[in-house]
């Protein structure tokens, strides 16, 4: 399913907000969420291991981090690197 850009859920409007401060232009389906909502998981892991960026540390870290992004609530599935959003 493709990104909602007029989703009304408090994530997305801080992320068009910003996104469009920042370009001069709303964000469309066009793949920017995204990497966006990436880095906001890879974030929480960083943060979950005080800053310990070894290897196995965080991964496991990463692998249980739950956050809500523009695209909504994002986790990993259990005993998986693939992330799951829950739309």
């Amino acid at each position: 399913m493709p990104y909602a850009p007029d989703s009304q859920i408090p994530e997305n409007q801080a992320f068009v907000k910003a996104f469009t401060t920042k370009v001069g232009y709303p964000p469309g389906d066009d793949g920017s969420a995204g990497p966006y909502q990436a880095a906001q998981l890879f974030i929480a892991a960083v943060q979950a291991t005080n800053g310990n960026t070894g290897p196995d540390t965080l991964l496991a870290a990463l692998t249980s981090a739950t956050i809500t992004g523009p695209e909504g609530p994002t986790s990993f599935a259990p005993g998986t690197t693939c992330a799951t959003v829950n739309i």
